[in-house]
């Protein structure tokens, strides 16, 4: 099971998504689309540098997840249908 991502409990009562939270807020307009921005480029850079076969081993994996999950959904979907 992969790890929490960083920030990802935001929505949480707890000091760190407070602060979070506020430096969020206090930012400008600009200052969130610079962040962005960056964040792109720091992105393409990765996927550029990582290699084909693996970038495409990675996708498989991802596709293959998604349509289990899909398939979990939809089966607990028909099973809640027939339990009522």
């Amino acid at each position: 099971m992969p790890g929490k991502r960083r920030g990802a409990s935001l929505g949480r009562q707890t000091h760190k998504a407070a602060l979070m939270r506020n430096r969020r807020d206090r930012r400008t307009e600009e200052e969130r689309e610079e962040d962005n921005a960056n964040t792109r480029v720091a992105m393409a850079r990765l996927h550029q540098e990582q290699p084909e076969d693996t970038r495409a081993e990675r996708n498989e994996q991802i596709r293959l997840r998604q349509r289990q999950a899909r398939r979990f959904i939809t089966h607990r979907e028909r099973a809640g249908r027939f339990i009522e």
